[in-house]
């Protein structure tokens, strides 16, 4: 694909992005109320429909806070990073320019790029509750060390069963049996990673350590606040996509008679997965930050090293 191309790709995702995440920001708040029983037709207001929009208008209308430190200019450019990982996602997309699909480290990368995101998620928490203070750089480290290796954990057997990280050969082994049947425990342990990681509405990040649940709404108005909801529906998206093209067969269709485009069975599973996760999180109390980073260590990790061992004797003694 030409330079060219690539890029009036990436410009169409990112406009097309910036105008979902309207769509999106809405769609998960009206399934949260409906699966919570708090639904009421008065809370869907014209105003409410249209704020994301303003924000995206709004773009540079930010300043940020006048102290100038450290953690001020890394307030100030995290969103444009944000920006950058929102583009830099078009490219696990399975169309278009999909290089990181079609690369033999396929599900190295997205673990990477999962992992980055998460850790400007906890840069952007801790700078918005500590101006001057560097004592929370041991939790960022020790949070995003984690985080990535569990999550590359969690996803291994699937490198395992099928010999190979590339994602295109992860879809095709799928042709006959979706990997959610033999690897069902690995999918169970990747359904309760994205849980825990998606669980919290936007601006969820900034409620660390309950303090200041609400700083965001005094420094992050207008469009980059816009950065962050869509960083937070973006780590949504992927990990739900993700989860669709390891154990449920990708693009592939259900019944190849009906005609379907892949695309069209890939946004359905997709769809369908999204709804999964939200049903589920939306009856499970909020968990802090440091809960979430307990439950991966002492909980996630020990059962996804035991899943794994059991798949490589599977893999190499039965199979």
């Amino acid at each position: 694909m030409a330079l060219v191309d690539i890029l009036v790709y990436l410009v169409f995702y990112s406009s097309a992005l910036l105008i979902g995440s309207a769509f999106m920001f809405h769609v998960n708040g009206f399934l949260r109320l409906v699966f919570s029983g708090g639904f009421s037709w008065k809370s869907l207001s014209l105003n409410k429909i249209s704020l994301p929009f303003y924000e995206v208008l709004n773009l540079f209308s930010w300043s940020p806070i006048p102290k100038e430190t450290l953690s001020v200019h890394i307030f100030t450019i995290l969103p444009f990073l944000y920006f950058f990982l929102l583009v830099l996602s078009s490219l696990f997309l399975p169309w278009g320019a999909a290089l990181f699909v079609s690369s033999e480290e396929g599900i190295f990368w997205f673990v990477l790029l999962v992992a980055f995101i998460h850790l400007l998620t906890l840069m952007m928490s801790w700078v918005a509750q500590t101006v001057d203070s560097m004592w929370g750089l041991p939790y960022l480290f020790i949070a995003f060390c984690s985080a990535c290796f569990v999550l590359f954990m969690v996803v291994l057997p699937v490198s395992l069963w099928v010999g190979s990280m590339n994602l295109e050969r992860v879809v095709a082994e799928q042709a006959s049996l979706w990997f959610v049947a033999p690897l069902f425990p690995v999918f169970l342990l990747y359904l309760i990673f994205v849980i825990i990681f998606c669980h919290q509405s936007p601006f969820g990040i900034m409620n660390i350590s309950g303090k200041m649940p609400l700083y965001h709404c005094a420094e992050y108005v207008g469009g980059m606040g816009s950065f962050l909801i869509l960083t937070e529906y973006l780590m949504f998206i992927l990990m739900c996509g993700f989860g669709v093209t390891l154990f449920w067969g990708g693009a592939l269709p259900l019944k190849a008679s009906l005609g379907w485009p892949p695309m069209a069975w890939f946004l359905m599973k997709l769809g369908v997965f999204m709804m999964l996760v939200t049903w589920i999180s939306s009856s499970m109390p909020n968990m802090r930050r440091d809960q979430a980073l307990k439950f991966l260590i002492k909980g996630i990790f020990p059962f996804s090293c035991a899943t794994f061992i059991v798949y490589v004797f599977l893999k190499t003694i039965l199979f």
